[in-house]
């Protein structure tokens, strides 16, 4: 499929007088730089990681649209990474829901002390969204980034960076609230959250850590096996 939307793209085809991959990269910086301004914007959790799973997709498609290898193979490396960490932020705060009674950034300091396994989780995927090595995310933007470059396509680069600082304010915002709130704690009858929710959580965590320690031979292959020969 990957050569196929690949070769999708390259076909010169032209909408309203704007070629194609212009379009997909400036809809892509649009939907970046506007899903995390919303994102920040937000105290309910699942409206936060929402919006930035929007801004996340706009970075992936600002990859595709920049019409070569690196780009491309940021964008998809991104894509997997994205998937990983989409699900972990969703079922974290699922978790902290439905187990915890957690459900805006206003509520989440409760749960510091007793849910350890979800405040470490959510700094890592965080690492992860914001793009801080050594997790997958860093190099997935850094991929994109080079190939924006490559491209000459220096508002691609800035929108890539402006979202960035706008995810790493939302994440601060929601660590302000984990940590600054003096709670007495949670309710005696939420307890430990069960052993099959850790697992879920540390292994979509280690999974970031994974593919950051391995970018390399996975954007590697990208770029020799999922593209097509001689572009």
């Amino acid at each position: 499929w990957v050569k196929i939307v690949y070769w999708v793209l390259n076909v010169p085809v032209v909408i309203f007088g704007v070629p194609v991959l212009l379009l997909v990269a400036v809809l892509g910086a649009l939907a970046a730089v506007i899903g995390a301004s919303l994102a920040l914007a937000q105290r309910d959790i699942k409206m936060m990681f929402a919006y930035g799973g929007i801004s996340h997709i706009g970075i992936i498609l600002i990859g595709i649209g920049q019409g070569n290898q690196t780009g491309f193979a940021g964008g998809v490396f991104y894509l997997l990474n994205d998937a990983v960490m989409q699900a972990g932020l969703f079922f974290l705060a699922g978790v902290a829901s439905c187990h915890y009674g957690v459900k805006t950034i206003d509520d989440i300091g409760r749960v510091r002390k007793q849910a350890p396994w979800l405040t470490v989780s959510l700094i890592v995927l965080a690492l992860g969204m914001i793009g801080l090595p050594p997790t997958g995310g860093f190099f997935g933007k850094w991929y994109i980034i080079l190939g924006a470059l490559e491209a000459g396509s220096y508002v691609s680069v800035a929108a890539v960076v402006l979202s960035t600082l706008l995810t790493l304010a939302y994440f601060v915002k929601l660590f302000e609230a984990i940590f600054r709130q003096t709670s007495t704690g949670l309710d005696v009858q939420y307890g430990e959250i069960p052993l099959p929710f850790k697992l879920a959580l540390g292994v979509t965590s280690a999974t970031i850590m994974i593919l950051g320690l391995f970018s390399s031979p996975i954007v590697q292959m990208l770029l020799n096996h999922a593209l097509p020969p001689g572009l």
